[in-house]
């Protein structure tokens, strides 16, 4: 019997070991997640689309809520409570207590008053094979078709022109996934596999719509970073072209 109750005794005693272990290992855990906290937007009321939010406005729509580092990095793209978020557009209905996101909000693609984001599409050679990325910037060269003696000309229609987003077309029904990659069109010309999106005044817009109608062919020159140059550069016809 005295034997039985030292047994029980030592399983107690055992088992008490393991929970104090157990429950100091989650306390730890517990300290170091709940340590260093950074602040947050939390809704406070339902955020409708399309709410502009200025800097005397986001108090109305957010509270500032203290989040764990912790959970502040395993959830990517939160939004700090010390951000500047003036002009910026809540493009999704944000419900009550949830946190603020930057994939919820958009900022009418950084475009600035009087500007449009502009759409056209180009092959893998006009657009330089998929070199362009968002925020590159781009001459955009424009040839116009001539007569039978071949009097057509190319120009430089528009320099220093802000690259937006770039998108693929999606294949037509029945192609395979990239076949439209080098696929020709019946006039032996590349068919387009990707839009590209210019930030452009809405005349330069038009003129860039008019031409993607109407000319032979519309051709994207990448610029270096910080190349913001705008030269003079005359029409170039046969005669330049092939000239000394």
């Amino acid at each position: 019997m005295r034997r039985t109750a030292w047994i029980l005794t030592g399983a107690a005693l055992v088992i008490g070991l393991v929970t104090v272990g157990i429950g100091f290992g989650i306390v730890q855990q517990a300290t170091q997640i709940t340590g260093e906290q950074l602040e947050v937007l939390v809704a406070q009321k339902e955020v409708p689309p399309f709410t502009v939010l200025r800097r005397d406005n986001v108090g109305e729509y957010f509270r500032r809520a203290r989040l764990p580092v912790y959970y502040f990095n395993q959830l990517q793209g939160l939004v700090r409570a010390g951000d500047d978020l003036d002009g910026w557009v809540v493009m999704v209905p944000i419900p009550k207590d949830s946190v603020l996101a930057w994939s919820m909000l958009d900022r009418n693609l950084g475009l600035e008053p009087g500007r449009r984001a502009v759409a056209i599409s180009v092959n893998s050679e006009t657009g330089l094979s998929g070199l362009i990325r968002p925020g590159n910037h781009v001459d955009v060269l424009v040839s116009m078709e001539g007569g039978a003696d071949g009097g057509g000309q190319t120009m430089v229609m528009l320099q220093n022109v802000r690259v937006l987003a770039v998108s693929s077309l999606l294949p037509r029904e029945g192609e395979l996934v990239g076949a439209t990659v080098g696929r020709l069109l019946p006039s032996g010309q590349l068919a387009p596999d990707m839009v590209v999106i210019l930030d452009l005044s809405l005349e330069d817009a038009a003129r860039l719509t008019y031409m993607r109608n109407f000319a032979k062919e519309i051709r994207f020159v990448l610029r270096r970073f910080g190349d913001e140059q705008i030269e003079s550069v005359p029409f170039i016809g046969r005669d330049r072209a092939i000239g000394p």
